[in-house]
């Protein structure tokens, strides 16, 4: 065949031994193969990519950089603007993107009258509490007339049922003694 090859840019010549290849029923002009392997000359399918596919164009295939990319979506985490790590085309296989770092937990500590927020990292290993970095109770001592703060060590023991907050100090008892002959509190 004395056609070059149908594919853009090469100059290389058809390699079909029938010098009238060109000639025949059916033939098109997109049928001239020089018989080297060409790459792919469109561009990458990845959205937002401005990479040509790298790729063959004799295979059947999506159009891919194959640069070994990252997603080019942002991190789905709130108030992160960094890229998700995962590859390429991670979009096509959920909506979920993540940069890979570890986000702070965006949620309130579950203590009573606590406004600081969750020390934890939002990931798998978080749990179902929401704990600010305060290690003790910040609940008043339930003594009557005591002023001290609960001395339990436990900044979330207030969401068990049971708990009792009391601040560990000796205090008088206000009650009068119950003794015969006894006038003493």
């Amino acid at each position: 065949c004395t056609e070059r090859c149908s594919v853009a840019n090469c100059e290389n010549y058809c390699i079909n031994e029938n010098h009238f290849h060109a000639h025949e029923i059916g033939v098109t002009p997109a049928d001239h193969n020089c018989g080297e392997r060409h790459k792919c000359d469109q561009p990458c399918a990845s959205p937002s990519c401005m990479e040509t596919c790298g790729l063959f164009s004799d295979e059947d295939h999506r159009h891919d950089c194959s640069k070994g990319l990252s997603c080019l979506f942002h991190c789905t985490y709130p108030g992160c603007e960094d890229i998700c790590s995962s590859d390429h085309f991670h979009y096509e296989r959920s909506d979920q993107h993540d940069c890979g770092r570890r986000h702070p937990c965006l949620e309130l500590c579950d203590a009573q009258d606590c406004d600081s927020m969750c020390a934890k990292f939002a990931d798998p290993l978080h749990g179902k509490h929401h704990k600010c970095a305060n290690d003790r109770c910040m609940q008043g001592c339930e003594i009557p007339g005591c002023v001290e703060m609960c001395a339990t060590p436990d900044h979330l023991h207030n969401l068990s049922a049971s708990a009792v907050h009391v601040c560990g100090n000796a205090h008088p008892c206000p009650a009068m003694c119950s003794a015969p002959h006894c006038s003493h509190r």
